[in-house]
Parts: structure tokens; C-alpha cells; sequence
């Protein structure tokens, strides 16, 4: 199990004042240039490794083509 936390708690917002959070999520390589990332409530997303860096690092807001699907599956928290 992997579950992710950047930055100092903050009670009245995201860590760091970003504007999401990470849910809890899983991972599985499904080969070089595909990642499964699930959560306990049945979403699942396929990332390539480029995605995927920038769900771990706190950057998908850079490509709005990953950030809604990620927010609507409620693998990043709003």
C-alpha cells in the first residue's frame, strides 16, 4: 500500500495551499509505459510515466487533460 502526503498539515486547506490533496491510491505496473493507480472505492486510471510523475509530484494542475479525469474519480481531493 502506498499512500501519499506532501507538506505541514494545514486544518483550513490543502497542505502547502495547493488547491487539491491526493486520495489514498494504489499502484500496480501493468508493463514500461502504463501504470494502474486505483483507490479503495473502485476508481482506477491507466497512467503513462509521464503522468504519473506529475501525479506524484504534485503537478497534474499543468495538464488539465489529467486533472479532471483524476478530480471526477476522485484520485485528487478539491
Amino acid at each position: 500500500m502506498l499512500t501519499y502526503f506532501k507538506g505541514r498539515y494545514n486544518r483550513y486547506g490543502p497542505p502547502d495551499g495547493q488547491g487539491y490533496t491526493l486520495n489514498e491510491y494504489f499502484t500496480y505496473r501493468l508493463d514500461e509505459k502504463h501504470i494502474l493507480l486505483t483507490t479503495r472505492h473502485r476508481a482506477w486510471v491507466i497512467l503513462d510515466p509521464q503522468e504519473y510523475s506529475l501525479f506524484l509530484r504534485h503537478r497534474v494542475e499543468e495538464r488539465p487533460e489529467l486533472y479532471m479525469p483524476l478530480e471526477d474519480l476522485g484520485l485528487i481531493l478539491t
